[in-house]
């Protein structure tokens, strides 16, 4: 999804009543009616989420209309209450409908034109800003399982300790979800991440599993750390991958848009009086 089109539906979500009221009612079947106000079926597909429309739930329709009573409700009182009168608020609502309309544009703009980021972009964005990546505290990369009674923990981990595949063992009994679908890895973590497990894994060998541990939770976890780093070194590729791709695009992002607005300016009168800010 677009950058654009995300600030479309984060106004819009505030404006929908404003726009349904303002929509010129047709002679459809009326699903909900606040006071004068109605919501018709055609309204009701117009402003259904997109991931809904043709797939909801009866549950689903009833919820989202129970919305739109909310909200109807509330409108209906914010403007008896006169509230609509408020020069502050008049001007909120000027600068939503202006922030739809630019979000808009710019989905128009940069819709169908996703950006790339291939391999060599990432590899070299690494290599030139390492020292951003640089660990502040030392790290562990561990693994765990988690299981609900000391019991179940301690044959696990007796058919672990005989060579049982951790792995296969965490995606099969392990009660944290987060974790059993990647093979119980808990990833790089610090102790400020996680200060229990870090407890927990201070005296463990490298490869070594731990005993069954209780946790405050309740809980109880087998632990395997696979390897230690020192704060100051720099974390690997892999570990910032998604943090570098995010930071490209955005900047790639950033460049379409300060181009689109270089064109824009050479085609309008613009004039920013610099003398008259600074005496304000």
């Amino acid at each position: 999804m677009s950058i654009g089109r995300i600030a479309v539906r984060g106004v819009a979500a505030s404006l929908m009543v404003l726009a349904a009221c303002a929509r010129p009612q047709e002679r459809l079947p009326i699903v909900a009616q606040v006071g004068s106000a109605t919501l018709d079926e055609a309204d009701l597909v117009d402003q259904l989420p997109v991931q809904l429309q043709g797939a909801e739930t009866l549950e689903e329709r009833r919820k989202f209309v129970d919305k739109w009573v909310e909200r109807e409700l509330l409108y209906q009182e914010a403007t008896e209450r006169g509230l609509h009168q408020n020069a502050r608020l008049a001007l909120l609502l000027e600068q939503s409908r202006r922030d739809i309309l630019v979000a808009a544009l710019l989905d128009s703009e940069f819709d169908g034109k996703p950006s790339s980021v291939d391999d060599a972009e990432i590899q070299a964005h690494y290599d030139r800003h390492a020292d951003q990546y640089v660990r502040e505290l030392a790290e562990m990369w561990a693994e765990h399982i988690v299981l609900r009674s000391r019991r179940d923990a301690n044959a696990l981990r007796r058919e672990l300790a005989q060579g049982g595949d951790f792995a296969a063992a965490a995606a099969e009994h392990s009660v944290d979800e987060k974790t059993s679908r990647i093979g119980g890895s808990l990833g790089y973590f610090s102790v400020d991440d996680n200060p229990e497990l870090w407890e927990i894994s201070q005296g463990l060998t490298i490869g070594k599993l731990s005993k069954p541990v209780a946790t405050d939770d309740g809980f109880f976890h087998i632990v395997r750390v696979l390897e230690r780093v020192e704060a100051g070194s720099v974390k690997s590729l892999e570990q910032v991958r998604a943090e570098i791709v995010e930071t490209l695009v955005r900047a790639d992002y950033r460049r379409r848009l300060d181009g689109l607005i270089e064109r824009l300016k050479e085609q309008k009168t613009v004039m920013v009086d610099d003398e008259r800010l600074s005496r304000l």
